[in-house]
């Protein structure tokens, strides 16, 4: 969150707290809450007490209570300005294009993560491929700004960042987001990846996430936890559609079954005989698109589904 950058009459004077280095300070106002002030060459020759040329400010963040100074104080001294530059901007045009700010503490996170990613391309370090299919289904505005975050980087960085770049972004903009019923989206993105990679697991096979029926599970998944979250699950006094699926789909019941005994551990709420039946059925369909592709390769070793 940014302040005005000009002075006003009726407000205290911007005062310097802490000098991390040339272009990023600590600065507070009168006794309102500490900030960090960004413009090149402000810090240059100043100290605590100093009054801050608030001509010269390009950005200005307040900080959370309990932010760890000394931590902030010693990565931001080693930090390139430019690579704050690009990251400030980048994050403004991803907050702009979701319509919606992302936290105080987002520039710097991002800030920490790209800097270390641009450390491992310095020294030539490769890193595994990170592959979050259910990202791109579950969230498609955070995943496609990730990927603008990572073109606007790479041009203004002029550095060619590693393919899969967009999905660790893309989390960090999700652990931004504090909406999702209490919930962060990041929790509720990683509950449905493990409840997916559980039936992955039990059918032996990896689904193709090119599907419209691997969407449609994702998507249920979602919005299944988060009615948990809401105490709001589906209910219905009728139980025989419930009863009818898991006579005539006993493979999805007890993948079902494993999902449920997950979901209650992780939550602390038993899913109810409607939701189980939506699952059982979701499961049914993926499932057997698996087993009719297994079939067709008897020889082979799996492959992606």
């Amino acid at each position: 969150m940014s302040d005005p950058h000009g002075a006003d009459g009726g407000l205290p004077p911007l005062t310097v707290s802490r000098v991390f280095n040339n272009n990023v300070i600590l600065a507070v106002r009168g006794r309102g809450a500490e900030r960090v002030v960004m413009g090149r060459g402000i810090g240059f020759h100043a100290k605590a007490g100093d009054l801050v040329d608030e001509e010269a400010i390009e950005k200005t963040y307040i900080l959370d209570s309990g932010v760890d100074l000394g931590h902030l104080e010693s990565f931001l001294a080693t930090v390139p300005y430019e690579t704050v530059v690009a990251v400030t901007r980048a994050v403004a045009t991803v907050e702009k294009s979701l319509g919606r700010g992302l936290g105080k503490s987002l520039p710097f996170a991002i800030l920490d993560h790209v800097s270390f990613v641009l450390e491992r391309i310095e020294k030539g370090v490769i890193l595994p491929a990170v592959v979050m299919p259910e990202l791109s289904v579950m969230y498609p505005d955070e995943f496609a700004a990730a990927k603008t975050m990572v073109a606007e980087l790479s041009e203004s960085l002029h550095v060619s960042f590693p393919a899969d770049e967009h999905v660790y972004l893309a989390m960090h903009i999700l652990n931004g987001t504090r909406d999702e019923y209490n919930h962060s989206a990041g929790l509720l993105f990683r509950r449905v990846q493990h409840a997916v990679s559980i039936v992955q697991t039990f059918l032996g096979a990896k689904l193709d996430d090119s599907t419209l029926d691997y969407a449609r599970f994702v998507l249920h998944m979602k919005f299944f936890m988060q009615r948990l979250a809401t105490h709001s699950q589906l209910e219905k006094a009728d139980s025989s559609f419930f009863d009818f699926a898991r006579a005539n789909y006993p493979r999805s019941y007890q993948c079902a079954k494993q999902v449920e005994a997950y979901v209650e551990a992780e939550t602390g709420i038993a899913p109810t005989s409607e939701e189980m039946l939506y699952l059982i059925v979701h499961i049914e369909r993926v499932g057997g698109l698996a087993r009719g592709r297994a079939s067709t390769t008897e020889d082979e070793p799996p492959e992606q589904l």
